[in-house]
């Protein structure tokens, strides 16, 4: 039988199988075949950035030692003819979402509508209704797997109200999507969702006047922020309904991956997949939106500065597949070119992230005009008359509305 593990959960003697996966397109995937010998291979396979493993249990010593054993598997084959799980970030296009967008402002303003009595419930300290979560992660995944692009379009470049509530559910948004395209099986998508929803649960029993102060923190409340994680492990673990990884999600996500971090200083060998995963896209989201104490950020800088952070306080394999993901001027990018015109990013060239599809929409004189579509791979590539991208631009200040150009 082949299974499909993370890394965290080799044991010497596992038999690991070359799984045939493109390298580029899966770098997180260990598949040098051959049994694992000692403890010290597992580490320098996980401190070189690999998620996933392929083993095969009918071989290597460990479950002839250990037959009854129950080791926690991602997948499993009955012989390896897998999905070749790839990300694509060519081939979801702007357009491509158009047609999805109304169902996806339902689908967020039904979640968020949740999300909002969830969190009024737990500070009454109410018990959650798992049920209910599952139904809304559900309703995520779905529309997700639909359309990838649409809510994230809607989570990320329309205004909504309260941080409180849209980060929650933008982080869950996020990580399901993130999720689905490093190919996780849909049960561990839907725990990944669960584990966004309620990431920062522990925030509902600080005091708001600390977690909205416009000012710098003083030292003492950053110590009070940091009890949250803290918090809200201990109030999902109470709940027999709470699944481990997002008990533990809540409790990791402020941990770095080199060590430092916060409640419990530890590091990647002994931070979960899961908290990993949902500690890029957390940083990700406040970075791209507004709060009391800063503005928001463009998503193409989001990226640059937690790829500066890889390594550091982030998973490096994971960080790349993120950047990927999303594409370096993510689709519904707003950007400026060389011209001096202005486009909107409609599709990404897996080939080439930084020269994706764009569709012109401006002039250097800032006056609307025929809109014209380009893909910068092939257009005007080099010479005086090159056309590159100068720099990503905030839509408020550019006074382009992206609903307009969708097809």
């Amino acid at each position: 039988m082949i299974k499909k593990i993370y890394t965290t959960n080799l044991k010497p003697g596992m038999y690991v199988i070359e799984s045939g996966l493109s390298k580029n397109d899966n770098p997180h995937i260990y598949s040098k075949e051959g049994e694992i010998e000692n403890t010290s291979q597992i580490q320098d396979i996980i401190s070189a950035g690999y998620l996933d493993v392929f083993i095969d249990s009918n071989k290597g010593s460990y479950f002839k030692s250990n037959p009854s054993e129950k080791v926690p598997i991602i997948e499993e084959y009955e012989t390896l003819s897998v999905s070749k799980h790839k990300i694509e970030s060519g081939g979801r296009s702007f357009d491509s979402m158009g047609a999805h967008i109304e169902e996806a402002e339902l689908v967020y303003k039904n979640s968020l509508d949740y999300v909002k009595d969830l969190v009024d419930s737990l500070k009454f300290k109410k018990k959650i209704d798992f049920s209910k979560s599952e139904e809304c992660i559900n309703d995520i995944f779905s529309h997700i797997n639909n359309n990838i692009d649409s809510l994230l379009f809607i989570s990320k470049l329309k205004k909504h109200d309260t941080y409180t509530y849209t980060h929650n559910l933008n982080v869950s948004i996020f990580s399901i999507a993130f999720a689905s395209a490093i190919g996780l099986g849909e049960d561990n998508i839907k725990i990944i969702g669960l584990s966004g929803l309620f990431h920062d649960i522990g925030k509902l029993y600080i005091n708001e006047d600390i977690l909205n102060k416009p000012d710098k923190l003083t030292a003492k409340e950053f110590e009070e922020i940091k009890k949250h994680p803290t918090l809200g492990f201990n109030i999902l673990q109470k709940d027999k309904n709470a699944a481990t990884e997002v008990c533990k999600a809540a409790h990791e996500h402020h941990e770095k991956h080199s060590g430092g971090g916060y409640p419990q200083s530890i590091s990647y060998k002994k931070i979960s997949t899961y908290a990993s995963l949902i500690s890029i896209i957390d940083v990700f989201d406040a970075l791209t939106s507004n709060r009391s104490y800063k503005r928001k950020i463009d998503l193409h800088k989001a990226l640059g500065i937690i790829f500066n952070l890889k390594g550091t306080s982030f998973y490096p394999a994971l960080v790349d597949k993120f950047i990927k993901f999303l594409g370096i001027y993510p689709v519904g990018s707003i950007v400026l070119l060389s011209s001096g015109e202005k486009a909107i990013v409609t599709e990404q060239n897996s080939a080439n992230l930084l020269r994706p599809k764009i569709r012109i929409v401006m002039d250097k004189n800032n006056h609307y005009q025929k809109v014209i579509d380009l893909d910068l791979v092939n257009e005007r590539t080099e010479g005086a008359d090159k056309l590159d991208i100068s720099e990503c631009l905030s839509p408020e200040n550019c006074r382009i509305n992206i609903s307009d150009f969708l097809r």
